[in-house]
């Protein structure tokens, strides 16, 4: 590699780390990261079998959680490392994208160097950067690109199979990550038309892609048309075209005029409006005429335009996907590259060709505009710092967005904020009626209140609108178990589990009920189906241990407690079911010792700033 190039690599990583440097003082937030992340027993109990058969947030991202799980087995659930971990493969997309674009445009220097650095810096990307859940971006781009490469040398080396079956297994790998890799056979046909070798043998080429991606794509769709009801799901084909269109130009717009970024774009809140067709109408027009007599720029408006056309046509919603965000920042992510080479490109012809005071003015501006992108990039990346900062910038962008507002308060809820959290959950109700969020956080603020007769409304509510909501069932089963009424609850109960296999929080909460019932053995049946969800449920272990003491297993019921201890080392509860079997058994040794752990447990739960509870609800 020239030494030119060697300096330009070094100064892209330097220019990505310094802009994402502040971001690995972030914190998790409370959107996906709970689930994906530090919720989420895939993560904390690693079994590779279970993690490639397994679906995650109604999603299919083994490699990704896999990746969190070896973060978690070194590092815990330290954030600093989780971004860290993202901001290395933001860097290493930068990297490849150099390496690609000097490839295919036979060693341009700037334009290699330029478009590389406007995906390093521009803001829009810090979602996907920043964002730990989405984690999917930066790892699904990566092997993308990588697949790329490695089909490009096939092609420029044709007895290097090994080559062409690299790409595949690569492809494969990023169909891991995040189904956006699905577009790569459509790129790798677009690469053999920029050679000009594109033919039989090119189309030929892509059937095994086809195959991998075939199979994706149905378990994509498998998963993702299962969100509540929406009335675009029955909209009319010119109603797809449009929400095509308005995809675009909104997307079209967030590239060149990136200052009012957000974490969620509310459907039927925020729209494309003639501003966002404006602006792409103008960015168009300027790339047509100036495509008109240069064949560079002509070529390179085909070719990029055809790659972001290509690689966001998934997420463009002509099909909806059965959620509420109509727009993301994240879908920018890998399109982003095809815009940013044909930009790239244009930068290069009009001013690098010019004279000399073209050729530095051009320079001055386009080294303002990477000045102001990485300024704008790091102001987004405290926007991320915590939930609160991240919603707060939700609703002060978009008060009218009834998510925002749920998640908003919700937060508050989480913080025991109850008039702040009533009063943004009522006006996302206010809103929005029919968005069942909001009644179920209302009824956990009740619960919490102990207003067990105004959390029963709610919840009721909530369940008229989708009786096929497992979160309702489960809390308003919580509500039923507290009042005395155990047949009810039993039936909420059973329906949660019916409607979500992997609500653990339901199996335990069904076990009690059996248990409570004095139904022993039917009890520990549900309570080892719970552990079998998620093994990190420190009450179902005590719980089990209380059954097997009632039934003198008394073997089973220490190794239970035990495991109930080793998961919350603050778990004071099993400690004095030990000490009374110990006594029992007259092990003055271990009588002993449990005391000692009973009074530290309880010394160092003065000093805790806020209260552990047990909460046998969810979210």
């Amino acid at each position: 590699m020239k030494r030119e190039s060697i300096i330009a690599l070094a100064f892209l990583c330097l220019a990505t780390f310094s802009v994402y440097f502040n971001a690995l003082q972030n914190n998790f937030v409370n959107y996906d990261d709970p689930a994906l992340v530090y919720e989420n027993p895939l993560v904390s109990n690693f079994d590779l079998k279970k993690v490639f058969t397994s679906k995650v947030a109604e999603d299919y991202i083994p490699l990704v959680i896999v990746t969190f799980a070896i973060e978690h087995y070194f590092f815990g659930l330290d954030p600093f490392y989780f971004h860290l971990t993202n901001i290395l493969f933001h860097i290493a997309n930068v990297v490849l994208i150099f390496i690609l674009i000097r490839l295919i445009t036979s060693g341009r220097l700037f334009v290699s160097f330029v478009t590389a650095l406007l995906f390093a810096l521009h803001p829009l990307h810090v979602e996907s950067v920043t964002w730990v859940a989405e984690r999917k971006d930066v790892l699904s781009t990566f092997f993308f690109l990588l697949a790329l490469l490695s089909y490009y040398y096939f092609l420029i080396k044709r007895p290097k199979k090994s080559f062409y079956l690299l790409a595949l297994l690569l492809f494969t790998l990023g169909l891991f990550a995040k189904f956006m890799a699905i577009t790569l056979p459509a790129i790798l046909l677009m690469m053999h038309l920029w050679r000009g070798d594109f033919g039989k043998r090119s189309c030929f080429l892509q059937i095994p892609f086809a195959i991998v991606g075939a199979v994706f794509t149905y378990v994509h769709l498998l998963l993702h048309n299962r969100g509540e009801h929406l009335p675009e799901n029955e909209s009319t084909v010119f109603d797809a075209i449009q929400r095509g269109f308005d995809s675009l130009a909104f997307y079209l717009h967030q590239m060149i005029v990136p200052l009012k970024l957000s974490a969620f774009y509310e459907r039927g809140v925020v729209t494309a409006s003639w501003t966002e067709y404006g602006v792409a109408i103008a960015f168009l027009a300027v790339v047509i005429l100036l495509s008109y007599k240069n064949r560079m720029i002509k070529m390179s408006s085909i070719a990029g335009g055809l790659f972001f056309i290509l690689t966001i046509f998934p997420v463009l919603q002509i099909i909806p996907f059965g959620n509420n965000f109509a727009f993301a920042d994240r879908f920018m992510y890998l399109p982003s590259l095809g815009l940013f080479f044909l930009i790239s490109v244009i930068w290069f012809e009009v001013f690098e060709k010019g004279a000399f005071f073209k050729k530095l003015s051009g320079r001055l501006v386009l080294t303002a505009i990477m000045v102001t992108f990485g300024i704008l990039t790091v102001q987004r990346n405290r926007v991320w710092a915590s939930s609160q900062s991240l919603w707060q910038d939700e609703v002060a962008k978009f008060p009218k967005s009834s998510i925002a507002r749920n998640n908003l308060g919700s937060l508050y809820l989480d913080q025991g904020e109850y008039p702040l959290a009533l009063s943004e959950l009522n006006a996302a109700l206010t809103l929005r009626p029919s968005y069942i969020d909001p009644y179920i956080n209302l009824g956990l603020a009740f619960l919490d209140m102990n207003n067990l007769s105004e959390a029963q409304k709610y919840l009721e509510k909530a369940l008229v609108i989708d009786a096929k909501s497992p979160r309702a069932n489960l809390n308003l089963g919580v509500i039923l178990e507290k009042q005395g009424d155990y047949s009810r609850a039993l039936v909420h109960y059973q329906a949660a589990v019916t409607l979500d296999p992997e609500l653990s929080v339901a199996w335990h909460n069904l076990g009690v009920i059996y248990y409570r019932n004095k139904n022993l053995d039917k009890a520990l049946e549900i309570f080892q189906k719970a552990i079998s969800v998620n093994p990190n449920q420190a009450e179902t272990f005590h719980n089990m241990g209380v059954v097997y003491s009632e039934t003198s297993r008394y073997e089973k019921a220490i190794e239970s407690f035990q495991m109930a201890t080793a998961i919350d080392s603050l778990y004071l509860e099993p400690h004095l079911q030990l000490l009374q079997i110990y006594q029992k058994q007259q092990q003055r040794e271990l009588v002993a010792k449990e005391i000692a752990l009973i009074q530290s447990i309880q010394e160092r739960s003065k000093n805790l700033t806020h209260p552990r509870a047990r909460p046998r609800r969810v979210k």
